[in-house]
């Protein structure tokens, strides 16, 4: 037994940097066509009518987000790898979402599917919405139950990303930022407090627009202060005796909180994004 032990190691770690087969065969069948399979650490990437050369920056980027992402925030790693549909353009994208899912997306960008353990994207709009998604696919066996503010926090703020000279991703201002200042002009933007106590059907609900603006400008002034990576693990592991995360936020910032929101209120309304 002991003498076959390395054995079997080995060739569990052989299999497990394979691309899985059924899960290609699977992905081929979805796609038809010509279609092209790659292997990017826990994603299988399927595309149609996707460039090479595209299909190359695409895979590039979710190596190093994946390298990046694990490195700053996730312990634990998925058990199965992610299947992730590249759709060229948007009318592909749309006509295999009613394949796929059996009805039209309700997103023009892309979405996550955690039961199905799969990601459809409409490559077409940029890498932003890639990245976005598989946060959600890292996040998910590491902080399972992640609050939606949270979650959708976190994710969006990588639609607009680069990575710094050590290999770290970091989030910058992208199209959620008029919204948000516009909102705080007329003082509709909730406050924290009230941003963390949404349930996830109130968070996606009505005016979900705003809600994942502040979301994702309040993980934007965490990362700037230094604090989003310490908040992420605190909350992470805190998660059984704080629900929301907003006592968990209070202790992390270690300042008073209405202080606080106004300091981020004025950072955002000076905030520039073209």
């Amino acid at each position: 037994m002991r003498r076959t032990l390395p054995v079997l190691l080995l060739a569990c770690l052989l299999r497990a940097d394979e691309p899985p087969d059924r899960l290609r065969a699977e992905m081929e069948k979805s796609l038809g066509g010509e279609t092209a399979i790659r292997r990017a650490g826990h994603f299988l990437l399927g595309s149609r009518k996707v460039e090479e050369s595209d299909l190359d920056g695409l895979e590039e980027t979710v190596t190093k987000a994946q390298k990046a992402l694990q490195a700053q925030y996730f312990r634990k790693e998925p058990e199965q790898p992610v299947a992730v549909y590249l759709l060229a353009n948007a009318d592909d994208y749309i006509a295999f979402c009613r394949d796929f899912t059996g009805q039209a997306p309700a997103s023009r960008f892309g979405f996550y599917l955690r039961d199905r353990k799969a990601m459809v994207m409409n490559i077409g709009t940029g890498p932003g919405t890639l990245v976005h998604e598989m946060t959600h696919a890292l996040m998910d066996p590491d902080f399972p139950g992640c609050p939606s503010w949270f979650s959708e926090g976190l994710a969006s703020l990588y639609e607009q990303y680069s990575f710094d000279a050590d290999g770290r991703i970091l989030g910058h201002e992208n199209w959620r930022l008029p919204l948000l200042q516009r909102a705080l002009g007329d003082r509709s933007a909730p406050s924290w407090k009230s941003l963390s106590s949404f349930t996830g059907a109130e968070f996606y609900g009505e005016g979900s627009g705003l809600r994942y603006a502040v979301a994702r400008y309040l993980c934007l002034w965490l990362q700037e202060q230094g604090l989003l990576e310490d908040f992420y693990r605190a909350f992470r592991d805190s998660r059984a005796n704080d629900r929301t995360g907003y006592e968990t936020l209070c202790s992390v910032v270690g300042r008073p909180m209405d202080e606080v929101e106004k300091e981020w209120a004025a950072w955002a309304r000076d905030l520039k994004w073209d």
